[in-house]
């Protein structure tokens, strides 16, 4: 028989309130009584924890979510923007052939030729469209070369800049956004790490005593299962200045630092490079090549824990 451990964290919540309950309702009586004072476990507190990780939940996805929108908005306007400034230079290859590379006054770069190329990255086209802007407002109105053009497409020049000027705006909201919800996610670890390492605690304790009682792990809301499962969820500890190897890490999963120091990660068994640092409580999705890797503490001084999914 197997605990099968919650994923979710409404899942942790729920399962360490059916904790809680049951281990205040025994009291000192209970079986669990002295294991809490051993390990220094405060149900209570730990309980309470959880609630606040699911606030910052919560919040990751309010924040995310208008981060995202944001983004999309501030695209939709780059886009066009930049569709604007393709058919500018479309029509000042026209107008100044074969001369082409008068065009490039207006921060074009035309080719004897008259090939352009056109920026990939949205910073350089940004920089572009303000090139063209600043020197079409060089001309008097109504006088610039690509006026006609502007015109019979129905762009304003005036009205595209500050709807440029609204999505650079919008685009460093969308940024600020998501850097929030990724501080909500550090914050949503932070409270649930010490309750999840202790419901990993408690599972172990009572499973070694109702090895075979589904009943009595059930009165403390831990579900179980005759069937061994595919993957489950494992905490490593890191010791003081050793290498932790890990494997069988499951693909796309999450690593997930429990403490608030910092920990390295090397792919594969051999520590190549300087790898990548996971900040407290912070998280690293498992892609490509990390199956097998290499953790050490960042902190010389302190030991380290960190969660992985693995596969059995």
């Amino acid at each position: 028989m197997e605990i099968i451990l919650p994923t979710t964290t409404q899942g942790k919540s729920n399962l360490y309130k059916d904790i809680r309950d049951k281990v205040l309702a025994d009291g000192a009586g209970g079986e669990c009584y002295k294991f809490t004072i051993a390990q220094n476990i405060d149900v209570a507190g730990d309980y309470n924890k959880t609630l606040d990780s699911l606030t910052h939940e919560k919040n990751h996805g309010t924040k995310f979510r208008l981060g995202e929108k944001n983004n999309q908005d501030a695209h939709a306007i780059f886009d066009e923007i930049n569709l604007v400034s393709r058919g500018i230079g479309q029509e000042l290859k026209s107008l100044n052939s074969p001369n082409f590379k008068n065009g490039n006054e207006y921060g074009f770069d035309f080719s004897d030729k008259g090939a352009i190329d056109f920026p990939t990255k949205l910073a350089d086209q940004i920089t572009l469209f303000e090139n063209i802007n600043e020197f079409y407002l060089t001309f008097a109105a109504g006088t610039c070369p690509i006026e006609p053009f502007l015109v019979t497409k129905g762009y304003v020049m005036a009205t595209l800049a500050l709807k440029l000027a609204g999505a650079v705006t919008k685009k460093s909201t969308a940024d600020q956004n998501h850097r929030d919800a990724k501080t909500e996610t550090g914050l949503r670890n932070q409270d649930m790490s010490t309750p999840e390492i202790n419901i990993h605690k408690f599972a172990n304790f009572l499973q070694s005593r109702h090895k075979d009682d589904g009943r009595a792990l059930g009165d403390y809301g831990f579900e179980t299962s005759d069937a061994p499962s595919l993957e489950k969820a494992q905490m490593s500890g890191i010791p003081i200045g050793e290498d932790k190897h890990l494997q069988h890490i499951v693909k796309d999963s999450m690593m997930t630092n429990m403490t608030g120091e910092p920990i390295n990660v090397f792919k594969g068994m051999k520590k190549k490079g300087i790898g990548i640092t996971i900040p407290g409580f912070g998280e690293l999705a498992m892609d490509k090549g990390y199956s097998k890797c290499i953790v050490t503490s960042g902190n010389l001084l302190k030991p380290g824990i960190v969660k992985t999914i693995v596969a059995r």
